[in-house]
Parts: structure tokens; sequence; C-alpha cells
């Protein structure tokens, strides 16, 4: 378990990830990340399928991940989102 106020490895391991893309990708990913942490305030952050995830109760709800040419926001269910509202 990691220390009040330290990053967890997890949250480390997606801040490393996205530290290490290129521009423009990195600022998309930026605000993407945000966007999430505001939508779903109680989840935590991680790797799951090689990309910054989150997750709450365990269940995976989003990834997102940059590529060459573009980013890409991946859903894990069509209904997540009214189960964790």
């Amino acid at each position: 378990m990691a220390m009040k106020g330290a990053a967890s490895p997890d949250l480390a391991a997606v801040e490393a990830r996205i530290a290490a893309m290129p521009q423009p990708q990195r600022d998309t990913l930026l605000t993407l990340r945000a966007t999430l942490r505001k939508v779903l305030p109680k989840a935590e952050e991680c790797i799951k399928y090689n990309m910054p995830s989150f997750v709450v109760q365990g269940h995976g709800v989003a990834a997102y991940d940059a590529f060459q040419r573009h980013c890409s926001y991946f859903p894990f269910s069509g209904n997540v989102l009214d189960k964790v509202g």
C-alpha cells in the first residue's frame, strides 16, 4: 500500500507512460485524463491492457492511449457510467 501523499506504483506508471508520449499526443492525453478524473472522481488510475486506465471498485471503466497519428478513448462497457455515477 502506498504511503499517504506518495504516488502509487500504478499512478507513477500512468504518469511515466504519458510523459513518454510525443507532442501533440501528450497534451491530448493530459486533457482527456483531466476530463475522466472529473467524470470519475472515485476512480483509481492504473495500466490495463497496456494503456492508462481508470478503475472503479476493481472494474475497468475507461482507457486511453496515443498512437503514431492519433489518440483513442476506450470505454470498457457501454453501460459502465450508469453504474459508477
